[in-house]
This record gives C-alpha cells, sequence and structure tokens, in this order.
C-alpha cells in the first residue's frame, strides 16, 4: 500500500497535468483567435498599388475624414478635424471646409462658423437640396474629446455654413455618420454599442455585434437596426428605398429596405466586399462609391503612431441583376495617402478621404 504522502504527491501531480493541460489549451485557443483576427482583418493580403489615372495631394485640412459634394458637383465640402492631436489636448478646434475638385493648387477654405457650436469636432458628413436651400448634417464629437456627441445642422447661404441647431440625444452613444432624408430627419450610425474607449475595444477585438442606425424623424430618436459589428458609413439609394450601412470590421455592406413614411428598416441584406469600408455615396443612377482600410490592424497602428502608413483603397459598386458588382478603383500602399475613409466622384475627378493624414487626395480618372 501506498504511503499517504505518496499518494498526495501523486494527486499533486495529477492536478499540476490537469492545470498544464487546461492552460496549454487555452494558449492554443488564443492563439488561433489571434490567426483569425489577423486574416478577417486583412493582414496578410498583398497590397499592389494602381489607379487609372493620377492623383494630387491636396494639403490645407488634416484628418478630412468625409467629403460630400455641394448641388452641381462643382464643390465639395471636406469634414475635417486632427483627432490625434484632440486625444492628446489642448483642445484644437476642428471645421467644415470647402474644396473645387481639380484645383489642387487652391486649398480647402474654412466655411463652418468659428464660434458656433462652441466645441467642433467633424465627423461623418451629409447634406439634402431641395426647395431652393441646402440643409448640412455633421457628427460632431464634443471635446474633451469624445465627451458627449451631436449632430450639427447648418444651413447653406452659397459661400459659408450658418449654424442652425444642435441635436442631442442619448440614443447617440458613439455615432460615426449621417445621412440626410429630408431637411429636418437623417438616419446616423452608432459604430459601437459601449461609449467607453474599454467597452469599444471589447467589441473590436472580441468581435461582439453591439453597434447600429437610428433615426431622427425631426422630433425624436428611435433605434431601427441593431446587433451590427461597428457600422460606419451611410447612404440612401437614389429612390430613397434602400439604406446602406458599412460594416467596417466584418468587411460587409448591409442593404435595408426602408419604409419612407415610418423611417423603419426592413429586409435586411449582406454583401460581402471584402475590405473594411468607411463612408459612403451614392450616384444619382445608384453607383456606390466607398472608401476603406485593406488591412484593419495596420489601420489600427496607423492610427496611435504618425510614422507608420497604413494601405488605403477605393471601390465602386454598381447595380446589377444580382446586387452590386464590385470594382476596386484604387489601391495605394498609404505613400500617396493612409487611412482612406471616403470617395466621391465629381466628373472625371475623385476625391479621397482620411482619417488622420494632413492632406486629401484629388485623383484624375482616365477615360474609360
Amino acid at each position: 500500500m501506498a504511503h499517504p504522502d505518496q499518494l498526495g504527491d501523486t494527486r499533486h501531480v495529477r492536478k499540476g497535468r490537469v492545470f498544464g493541460g487546461l492552460a496549454g489549451f487555452l494558449v492554443l485557443l488564443a492563439l488561433i483567435y489571434g490567426i483569425y483576427l489577423l486574416v478577417i482583418a486583412g493582414e496578410f493580403k498583398t497590397i499592389a498599388p494602381h489607379f487609372e489615372g493620377s492623383c494630387a495631394q491636396v494639403p490645407g485640412v488634416v484628418g478630412g475624414e468625409d467629403i460630400a459634394l455641394l448641388p452641381g458637383g462643382d464643390s465639395a465640402l471636406i469634414a475635417a478635424d486632427d483627432r490625434r492631436a484632440n486625444a492628446r489636448g489642448p483642445e484644437l478646434r476642428g471645421g467644415i471646409y470647402i474644396y473645387s475638385p481639380g484645383d489642387p493648387e487652391t486649398p480647402p477654405r474654412l466655411v463652418s462658423p468659428e464660434d458656433a457650436p462652441t466645441s467642433l469636432h467633424p465627423h461623418g458628413l451629409d447634406l439634402h437640396h431641395g426647395d431652393g436651400r441646402t440643409t448640412v448634417f455633421v457628427v460632431n464629437h464634443r471635446y474633451p474629446y469624445l465627451s458627449g456627441h451631436a449632430i450639427e445642422v447648418y444651413a447653406w447661404t452659397g459661400a459659408a455654413l450658418e449654424h442652425q441647431r444642435s441635436v442631442e440625444d442619448p440614443l447617440l452613444r458613439s455615432p460615426n455618420d449621417v445621412v440626410a432624408v429630408d431637411h429636418a430627419r437623417f438616419y446616423a450610425t452608432n459604430d459601437h454599442g459601449s461609449s467607453d474607449a474599454f467597452g469599444q475595444k471589447l467589441e473590436d477585438y472580441g468581435r461582439l455585434a453591439r453597434a447600429g442606425v437610428v433615426y431622427y424623424d425631426g422630433e425624436r430618436f428611435t433605434e431601427v437596426a441593431s446587433e451590427l459589428r461597428y457600422a460606419n458609413g451611410l447612404a440612401l439609394s437614389p429612390d430613397g428605398g434602400t439604406l446602406y450601412v458599412a460594416a467596417t470590421t466584418d468587411r460587409v455592406l448591409h442593404s435595408f429596405t426602408r419604409d419612407p413614411a415610418t423611417g423603419a428598416l426592413s429586409d435586411h441584406r449582406e454583401q460581402f466586399v471584402g475590405t473594411g469600408i468607411d463612408n459612403l455615396d451614392v450616384e444619382p443612377d445608384g453607383t456606390v462609391w466607398t472608401a476603406g482600410h485593406p488591412k484593419l490592424l495596420s489601420f489600427v497602428r496607423y492610427a496611435a503612431d504618425p510614422d507608420k502608413i497604413a494601405p488605403s483603397e477605393v471601390l465602386r459598386l454598381t447595380p446589377g441583376d444580382y446586387g452590386l458588382s464590385v470594382t476596386q478603383v484604387l489601391l495605394d500602399s498609404g505613400r500617396q495617402l493612409s487611412g482612406s475613409s471616403s470617395a466621391v466622384r465629381s466628373g472625371d475627378h475623385l476625391l479621397v478621404g482620411t482619417v488622420h493624414d494632413p492632406h486629401i487626395l484629388d485623383c484624375t480618372m482616365a477615360a474609360e
């Protein structure tokens, strides 16, 4: 018979083996999950830069994240904010600028008022033109940076923006983009369900579907879509019957059928596009333009360190009998532009915005 001390030693050995096996299993799971994240983030992609045409860097704005064409397409509004500087402090006010496509020698001009609202840090923007007037909607993150959020509403006078009102609500937890329905109503994305940095990182790296879309009917907000991953850019089809939502970390374009009377969304569809799409722009014929991040973790490193670069990509999504046909129009290593976030076309000019760089791109497209 074994001595009691020997039995105790045996039990300790068995426990050690169990705990060692469990620890090894957890390490293996973590390794597999890490590889999975690298794959879905696109980190193993080969970047072969190309563009049929030529591009010029347009200085004068830092972090020109979203771009929208004014009626006629001869001028564009740019929502710009130096996000890195504001994350460190003290506050450096952002602004909305106007730029004429095809004139890279003339820097963008500030058109937002310098005093209203008192804290302006623009993100996504959109506009509605009708009844002889143009209304501009802009996502604004208050300072201290990301401490509060609003949708700022401006009237375009033809030369400048006049601030009309600020729309705030607890449902604007983490707004990213906005799309106008008319002069009063709009949709906005919440790219996270959490408003704090830790909760947002947990959503991103834990692949938690807690983002969504809210609708403002002119008086109140309602949540109309939920359980999305990093809901980002928004756009309406030309007939107003379809709402497009970019899901960056899923590399998916969501499409919803929209009820024009109530704003409710239904008939949810998904199209995999294979890259971390950001903002969206829709042309009158239904063509969707988007820019994004082919290597999402490279973008994260670039966002934290201005000495690093991240590849940029522009896609054209053309309506067809079987959904949207995806064409890669531009791919850049990050040398011309890092962290592309928006793309709009004006004639043969393609404007490409960025989350952090101190310039945008004005690209002249070759004749097709």
